[in-house]
């Protein structure tokens, strides 16, 4: 299971503000998470079912939910988390199901991007300033078992995608040349 809770780190709450962002689809609900030390909010889109699109405060979805932090001035986001989902953009991110709804965690690391997946999927990730996400480590008990390249999509010359055939309990994403330095 892919469990995440970002909003208890050390039993404490570090939220200041919620609010619901108005839409006339009922089957879809925005919820904003303004946290009180940092300058970070996250974005909840939450669906009525797996089979519901989403469309609204910069995020395409099919799915059931979608978490998303970013911290002001940040070119990717501290987190991502989508369950239930078949198809997920936000500012360049993509995640795409192969058959099934997937449920995926990416969180930002040191390293880059640190994710776990329950099904096959396709991630697209932006290329960023600082950040080329180049190469893919596959982990198993702490060590490198696998490695991937990512290659820029045919799609979108400004993104770098991984597909990942099967769940993994962790891989990292990370850039080759940041690492080797």
């Amino acid at each position: 299971a892919v469990i995440f809770n970002p909003y208890f780190a050390g039993g404490e709450n570090h939220i200041s503000k919620v609010s619901f962002g108005e839409n006339e689809d009922t089957e879809t609900q925005y919820i904003h998470v303004y946290h009180s030390e940092e300058k970070c909010k996250d974005l909840i889109v939450a669906n009525a079912s797996e089979n519901d699109f989403a469309s609204g405060n910069g995020v395409l979805q099919k799915g059931l939910i979608s978490v998303t932090r970013w911290t002001d001035g940040e070119s990717h986001p501290d987190f991502l988390f989508v369950s239930g989902m078949y198809r997920f953009e936000n500012v360049g991110w993509e995640i795409i199901a192969s058959n099934e709804a997937a449920t995926v965690s990416i969180e930002k690391v040191e390293q880059g991007f640190a994710l776990q997946n329950d099904k096959p999927v396709l991630i697209r990730i932006p290329i960023a300033e600082g950040f080329h996400p180049t190469k893919m480590d596959i982990l198993e008990e702490g060590k490198v078992v696998q490695q991937k390249e990512g290659i820029i999509s045919r799609l979108n010359p400004d993104q770098v995608e991984f597909r990942l055939a099967k769940p993994y309990k962790k891989a990292v994403i990370y850039d080759s040349l940041l690492k080797d330095k």
